[in-house]
């Protein structure tokens, strides 16, 4: 049962990703969310819907074509493709699942996708641009910057990506050294005196 349970999480997966994959090659990820959830909730919410497609009768081009109908024909070729893959490998049944997962990946690339750069006063564009060259050439993404103004941190920069952060700030770097002074607890032998408060030789 948890061998079987296993296979079908993987095959979400594997599902999920490609649909991500043929969407981001696209350059519609967030056009074929809309057309994917609205797939979604016309296979879950129409009964009829569902049972011609889950018919071992009816072949696959014809199903396939169903679905189309219903996308219109504006719809995407990557919601197309995603049609013809759910169809032919079996992924009808699960496309709720495989949809919660798609959209988790898509999530997650628009926050890896957006750095936010707090600052005291607004930097310049220069100096933003340099930040997205580098960003981008780690990450291998074309990132979005944003930049926020916040005062309270005196000066420097603080970096976020997604959810990590980078601080460069000033007041980062005051209350490192508050932290290492408290640390010291002002001992005299630190300072080149004993604790008795003569001097060290």
């Amino acid at each position: 049962m948890r061998r079987r349970d296993k296979a079908t999480e993987q095959k979400i997966k594997c599902y999920a990703e490609s649909a991500f994959n043929i969407g981001k090659a696209e350059g519609k990820l967030e056009q074929l969310k809309v057309e994917f959830e609205e797939l979604k909730s016309e296979i879950e919410s129409n009964l009829d819907f569902r049972e011609y497609l889950a018919d071992s009768s009816i072949s696959d081009l014809k199903k396939i074509n169903m679905i189309f109908e219903i996308l219109g024909e504006n719809s995407t070729n990557a919601i197309k493709a995603i049609a013809c893959m759910l169809v032919t490998m079996g992924g009808i049944e699960l496309v709720g699942r495989i949809f919660d997962y798609f959209s988790a990946l898509v999530k997650k690339l628009a926050l890896r996708e957006t750095v936010e750069i707090i600052s005291a006063l607004e930097l310049d564009s220069k100096f933003i641009n340099r930040i997205k060259r580098i960003v981008d050439k780690k990450t291998g993404l074309d990132v979005k910057i944003i930049n926020v103004v916040n005062d309270r941190i005196l000066g420097g920069v603080v970096i976020k990506i997604g959810d990590k952060m980078i601080d460069l700030s000033i007041k980062s770097k005051m209350e490192d050294l508050k932290t290492r002074l408290k640390a010291l607890e002002f001992r005299g032998d630190v300072f080149g005196f004993n604790n008795t408060g003569g001097q060290n030789s």
